[in-house]
């Protein structure tokens, strides 16, 4: 389940009330919270509403990552960040300074929709994922 505040317009999740693996996924183009439901308009303009308990994250893997673009398991934006695994959460998002001699590691995530809020507050762009 995802919580209201932590999805996006343009956030990928999956939708399916009986199982993740065979989960649809869907790409809402705009988000309404009415009576808990969400009301999601898709890309070719059908509205569906589904409960928050019907919404599904999609859970990070490399495969989705090399997915994505800018490809975001090398150094980005001008060499000062990256994704890497982090052992005890999942993933998080490493930095380092101009001079490239100290690196930090933050912003911890284990879901494709997390991975994209962070990406789009940091360089103010979508994160393009080709699934």
């Amino acid at each position: 389940m995802i919580l209201a505040n932590e999805l996006r317009v343009g956030n990928l999740v999956t939708y399916n009330p009986v199982a993740v693996d065979e989960g649809t996924l869907i790409t809402p183009l705009a988000i309404s919270c009415v009576d808990n439901q969400v009301g999601v308009i898709l890309d070719d303009g059908f509205t569906n509403c589904y409960t928050w308990d019907e919404i599904l994250p999609i859970p990070l893997t490399p495969d989705i990552l090399e997915k994505c673009s800018p490809y975001l398991l090398d150094w980005f934006c001008e060499g000062s960040f990256k994704v890497v695994k982090d052992e005890s959460y999942g993933w998080c998002m490493k930095v380092r300074n101009a001079s490239h001699t100290k690196e930090i590691e933050f912003g911890y995530f284990k879901y494709l929709h997390q991975l994209q809020n962070l990406y789009f507050a940091l360089t103010g762009q979508e994160l393009t994922v080709n699934l």
